[in-house]
């Protein structure tokens, strides 16, 4: 088998078109390993009733998670049964244009010592309308360049867009279960990027930004702290065991790494500050102030 779909289903309300846009796949050397991990029994039996019509197929295995795992178990539970060479996870509220699994296919084929391959993406709403598009990246960069990029914010995962070889994803463990979500994607294709990352120009993956995709509850903020340093140390540790000298100078990007945590930290804060009141955000830097910086504090406080 080729590739490995990996789609870990939660809520239902797109995953009739994210479904569809699998089957519309015109590259047909694939398994779709579905993983129903609805938060309670309703859902659960919502997420089985719309899959069942796929269960008999002989490209297709499904699994039921007793109870809901976070993000990298999940995904993890399905890189455990994967028999793909490569393996992709595909949000269930997202789309694959027709041609992903071919043009990927054909970038295989021309970077075939590379593990990490991504594609253009375009951005969506919550009714499939156009809302933005991701930048263009080089057909291929080095690690230290995909970091620099993305630690300088010119460069956004969708998580979808990436499909990777599934050996070396195995071989550092999988995905990392301290983390809790955000920035998963990142540390994950950063980390398999030691022999560069492979780019193709045509956008082959429609993210969709609508309410659904996260929530704002101060559990979450709380974990998304405990993220950007996990985020922060994969990068520094790259950094750290690069061969140098290299293009960039080692104290440079570690200098940018670092006032990139503080960035993250801050944004974290003023998603809360959204909806906090003002003793509210204040209690919520008195709480964390270790990770939000004073500027942070007045800026969100005058809001």
């Amino acid at each position: 088998m080729k590739y490995t779909i990996a789609l870990p289903v939660t809520k239902t309300r797109f995953l009739k078109e994210t479904l569809e846009s699998i089957k519309n796949q015109s590259f047909q050397d694939f398994e779709l390993i579905i993983r129903n991990n609805g938060k309670d029994k309703k859902t659960k039996d919502e997420i089985e009733s719309m899959v069942q019509s796929w269960l008999e197929k002989p490209n297709v295995k499904y699994f039921v998670s007793e109870q809901q795992l976070t993000m990298p178990q999940n995904f993890n539970q399905i890189l455990d049964v994967a028999t793909g060479e490569y393996f992709t996870v595909l949000s269930d509220d997202d789309l694959i244009e027709p041609d992903f699994l071919l043009e990927i296919d054909k970038l295989i084929e021309q970077y075939k010592g590379v593990d990490v391959f991504h594609c253009r993406v375009i951005i969506i709403d919550e009714n499939g309308e156009f809302s933005g598009i991701s930048e263009l990246c080089p057909e291929f960069e080095t690690q230290l360049d995909f970091v620099y990029h993305r630690i300088t914010s010119k460069r956004h995962f969708y998580l979808s867009d990436f499909v990777v070889k599934t050996s070396p994803l195995k071989d550092i463990g999988g995905f990392n279960e301290k983390c809790n979500g955000w920035g998963l994607d990142e540390i994950t294709w950063s980390i398999l990027a030691k022999k560069g990352v492979a780019y193709a120009n045509q956008p082959l993956l429609k993210y969709r930004v609508f309410s659904g995709n996260h929530t704002l509850s101060k559990e979450n903020l709380k974990n998304r702290f405990l993220d950007n340093e996990i985020i922060y140390e994969t990068q520094k540790k790259i950094i750290e065991e690069h061969p140098y000298p290299a293009l960039y100078p080692k104290d440079f990007l570690l200098e940018l790494n670092e006032k990139r945590k503080g960035k993250l930290n801050d944004l974290v804060f003023s998603q809360y500050s959204l909806s906090g009141s003002f003793f509210g955000k204040l209690g919520f830097y008195l709480r964390y102030q270790k990770n939000i910086s004073i500027k942070s504090l007045i800026r969100n406080l005058a809001k």
